[in-house]
């Protein structure tokens, strides 16, 4: 099947296919290729836009039904940029790859002196939906249990995920550690003076701002 048009409006179309069922897996345009592995079951060339989708749920949803395949494979054959994101990017909890959670933390701002009344400058968190993603204090909590030592809930569970923690240098230059997972969605850290030397045996803790990352 074949179709042309000369149309310059968006909704002409050269091939238009429509589904009106309301129940099951309703296709307006199914593509198949037998040929298999080469064969491209639906194919979409232009200047502009190759493809355009449009939805009230999943614009595009790429399903690979091979362990060695992938559900989306993107490129540039010129050089440039291969995927641009016009917006937040999500994954789910378990799997690798992209960041889960930010949070830029200052145990020196006072509560109170943000919107969100905590410590919690600036996060986001692709666990969460709406403006909690990237308002503060994202869904997070926070708390400093002892001097340069805090508790940090997420909101879902993260003591399975990568943590990374970046000091900013405070009255010298200044350590961090993750000191262990209190439970399942906490992680409790620990700022300090890797170079004084606290009670004989003990780095000398105190407080610092810091950025803690999950991926």
């Amino acid at each position: 099947m074949s179709g042309t048009t000369a149309g310059t409006s968006f909704n002409v179309a050269g091939v238009y296919g429509e589904a009106t069922g309301s129940s099951g897996t309703v296709v307006g345009v199914h593509g198949k290729a037998t040929n298999d592995p080469l064969g491209t079951g639906v194919a979409g060339l232009g200047n502009a836009v190759g493809g355009y989708f449009q939805a009230g749920g999943k614009g595009v949803h790429g399903v690979s039904t091979s362990d060695s395949g992938f559900g989306g494979v993107f490129s540039n054959t010129a050089g440039g940029m291969v995927l641009k994101a016009e917006g937040n990017v999500v994954q789910d909890r378990g799997s690798g790859g992209f960041v889960k959670a930010m949070a830029l933390i200052d145990p020196h701002q006072p509560a109170g002196s943000n919107p969100a009344g905590s410590n919690i400058v600036h996060c986001y968190n692709s666990q969460a939906t709406g403006s909690a993603v990237s308002t503060p204090p994202c869904g997070f909590s926070y708390t400093e249990v002892v001097l340069g030592g805090y508790n940090i809930d997420f909101g879902f569970k993260v003591d399975d995920r990568f943590i990374s923690v970046i000091p900013f240098e405070d009255g010298g230059t200044i350590g961090a550690n993750i000191t262990y997972f209190p439970s399942a969605n906490f992680v409790q850290m620990a700022t300090f003076y890797p170079t004084e030397v606290w009670f004989d045996k003990y780095a000398q803790p105190t407080r610092a701002k810091f950025f803690i990352m999950v991926y």
